[in-house]
């Protein structure tokens, strides 16, 4: 089952939108960001009422492959599904994701997962902001193994540095991760952690373009470890990005340790 509900995060208008209606609700606008087209049946859609809560919806795409589920018949006109092509994406290309249009998509009133609103969202957001490090740390540390490997290969004295230098950055922000998720009921700790993971998108970034100087032409290929690296590092500066991972990131890529005061 696919999901998609990050457009919840946006700020503005919705752009999929729930009104309800007899029976159940419809959904209107459209889910940019659809991973699994084609390989997912059924999907989970976040959308917003008049009233501004937000619903967490499960649908299938094909309703006659899932005729079983329903507890009460459908409406003679449920509305209808387009998707776009598979987007192009620069990384993670494989996850046929596509942006899907949603017109008076009826959805059971039986079939309401769950139901929120922005406060909620980002008060889970908020507790959450260390979840998302595991995959930019991993990326880090699969550019300071790159970094090593060249470094043998090579025999580049600069390259070698470096290497424990990342290595050495690493450890060390590891270690920091550890302990804030130790003391995630302090006070202060949202403050401190979103620093944390600003750092490291940080690391993954310089991680990946010291791969690309290191590794030089041949780091240009699309086959290249350290291409795939750089463009794995770009998608984790976004992954359920909020507005205070953004300001956190571009505070670290600017080369400062901490927010302003």
């Amino acid at each position: 089952c696919g999901i998609s509900f990050a457009h919840l995060r946006r700020p503005g208008p919705p752009i999929l939108r729930a009104e309800i209606a007899d029976g159940g609700y419809r959904l209107s606008g459209t889910a940019p960001w659809v991973t699994g087209w084609g390989l997912m049946g059924q999907f989970v859609f976040g959308a917003e009422l008049p009233d501004g809560r937000f619903l967490y919806l499960w649908s299938p795409v094909e309703r006659s492959e899932y005729s079983d589920a329903f507890e009460t018949p459908l409406p003679a006109d449920t509305g209808s599904l387009a998707a776009s092509a598979p987007l192009p994406l620069c990384t993670m290309n494989a996850s046929a994701t596509v942006t899907l249009a949603l017109t008076d998509w009826f959805v059971p009133e039986a079939h309401c997962l769950a139901e929120s609103n922005r406060e909620t969202l980002r008060r889970s957001d908020r507790n959450g902001v260390l979840g998302a490090t595991a995959m930019p740390m991993g990326c880090a540390a699969a550019g300071v193994r790159l970094l090593k490997e060249t470094a043998d290969k090579r025999g580049i004295a600069a390259v070698g540095r470096a290497s424990e230098a990342f290595a050495e950055e690493w450890r060390t922000l590891d270690g920091e991760l550890r302990s804030r998720s130790a003391r995630s009921g302090e006070e202060g700790f949202f403050e401190r952690a979103v620093q944390l993971r600003g750092r490291c998108i940080n690391l993954a970034t310089r991680a990946a373009h010291a791969c690309v100087a290191a590794c030089s032409g041949a780091a240009n290929l699309l086959s290249h470890p350290a291409q795939r690296l750089v463009r794995e590092s770009m998608f984790y500066a976004v992954q359920a990005q909020t507005p205070e991972v953004m300001e956190a990131t571009l505070i670290g890529l600017q080369g400062a340790d901490s927010a302003p005061d």
